[in-house]
């Protein structure tokens, strides 16, 4: 059974921000809002970004996927973010490097043993440079989530 579970609520086309501190205040506070995360969430989400960037450069186009403690969701899920103007997020693999993203794909999880299946199956779907255009081409939410169930 996939753990990727996308909903419509949780899919944001055309956004913009100014930089990540941004995003991820205006994300958390939407997470918050709709009691997806608890109090502490954008602290932790940032302090990680720093220490352990989620920037992931795949080809013609890059993504990041942060992600925090599941201690402080309440729900296993993603929310996607399609950006008019990309972000630079600092590379996983090389955290001297950045990339610029204009997808951003934030996870959730409700407990640790979700974390493995969940990146496993989203790395799957990413690594595909068709799965990143559609995303990126995507007019509607409908679009998003076609893309996902594919």
């Amino acid at each position: 059974m996939s753990l990727i579970k996308l909903e419509e609520k949780n899919i944001l086309l055309n956004q913009s921000f100014s930089n990540q501190e941004e995003y991820f205040q205006k994300i958390t506070k939407k997470l918050m809002t709709e009691n997806m995360v608890k109090e502490g969430y954008f602290e932790s989400i940032t302090k990680r970004e720093i220490t352990y960037p989620t920037g992931l450069y795949i080809g013609e186009q890059s993504i990041a996927i942060p992600h925090t403690d599941y201690q402080l969701s309440n729900v296993t899920a993603i929310l996607v973010s399609v950006l008019k103007d990309s972000l630079p997020f600092q590379r996983m693999d090389d955290p001297e490097e950045t990339v610029s993203v204009n997808v951003i794909i934030q996870l959730l999880f409700d407990s640790p043993d979700k974390q493995p299946q969940l990146l496993k199956e989203l790395m799957n779907k990413v690594t595909n440079q068709d799965f990143l255009q559609a995303i990126l081409g995507a007019k509607s939410k409908t679009e998003v989530l076609t893309a996902f169930n594919k």
